[in-house]
């Protein structure tokens, strides 16, 4: 067989990723084409036939073992109940004491992963949010930490998380939480406090490694939310699923309340392609960072169709 065509095979097989060299935002700079289709090399393939990668060493999500269902439950925590996105996790920082009480170790229970398609929004998330490893207040005043959680009863709830101290590097101390949450909470906020301005105001900071974990279940409980109870989402193709969340996780798809919201759900009904992308747009006038989210989710939104 001829080198290139070798090529060519490997590629449909999905074991050579293609250069994304007209890369959109959110979009990684290679991609793979799914292995069990069939494609025409004179029509360029749907979205939904990519997985885009960062690198062309990364392997193909598709091509990734699993383990069987059996094993899988077998090795499952017992389920002990799960947030809402914008809630606090049960045990997602539970205390486990050794026999050195300064040695705290966390165990984390019951975060969950998303779908393999809406993993594809974490990068543009973690550019339009941010990643924060200390706590900080949102221009609403909402104790926020990581990429845009949000932490209810910060008073009570900042316990849960496995802080550590930025002058130790150890594990913060119930004490120490309690006091910087209470100081946080007395800080000013608003549009003119960036996350920045809370850097040197506590000592509080989070692993990292936590925050991906924090993000990937943000977006499984988002995704649960709208598979469950948005008008027609199962109806939508990936493209639009993910424009929706990046509403939904700003500012909740579904309270209803918002006349734009309103006819968010409107236009899903009627399968109004056209209105659903208008009404995902948020007034940027006196959101100016809101802007840039703005021409993401509606490209990707244009990119997208009903599924009747």
């Amino acid at each position: 067989m001829k080198e290139h065509e070798q090529y060519l095979l490997d590629v449909t097989q999905g074991k050579r990723p293609f250069a994304n060299l007209d890369s959109k935002p959110g979009e990684g700079k290679y991609f793979y084409l799914a292995p069990d289709q069939k494609y025409d090399w004179f029509t360029p393939a749907r979205p939904d036939q990519k997985t885009f990668v960062p690198s062309k060493d990364s392997p193909n999500p598709y091509l990734q073992p699993r383990q069987p269902a059996a094993q899988q439950f077998q090795q499952q925590p017992p389920f002990q109940g799960y947030a809402s996105a914008s809630d606090t996790i049960p045990n997602a920082a539970a205390r486990m004491h050794s026999s050195a009480l300064d040695n705290k170790q966390y165990a984390e229970h019951n975060l969950k992963k998303p779908s393999t398609e809406m993993a594809k929004i974490k990068p543009f998330l973690r550019g339009a949010e941010g990643l924060e490893e200390h706590p900080y207040r949102d221009i609403y005043g909402k104790v926020t930490v990581c990429e845009g959680h949000m932490v209810p009863n910060p008073n009570k709830n900042m316990i849960e998380f496995p802080w550590l101290d930025k002058t130790t590097n150890m594990l913060a101390s119930n004490e120490k939480i309690n006091t910087d949450s209470s100081k946080l909470t007395n800080l000013p906020y608003g549009p003119d406090y960036t996350a920045d301005f809370y850097k040197d105001k506590t000592d509080l900071k989070l692993p990292p490694e936590y925050c991906k974990k924090l993000l990937d279940h943000d977006l499984a409980v988002r995704e649960e939310e709208l598979r469950r109870g948005f008008p027609n989402y199962n109806r939508m193709n990936p493209d639009m699923q993910r424009a929706l969340m990046d509403v939904h996780y700003q500012s909740n798809a579904f309270n209803k309340k918002r006349p734009q919201i309103r006819k968010l759900h409107n236009a899903a009904r009627q399968f109004d392609k056209e209105n659903f992308c208008n009404a995902l747009m948020r007034n940027d006038s006196k959101r100016p960072d809101l802007k840039p989210r703005n021409e993401w989710v509606y490209e990707q939104c244009q990119k997208g169709y009903f599924i009747k």
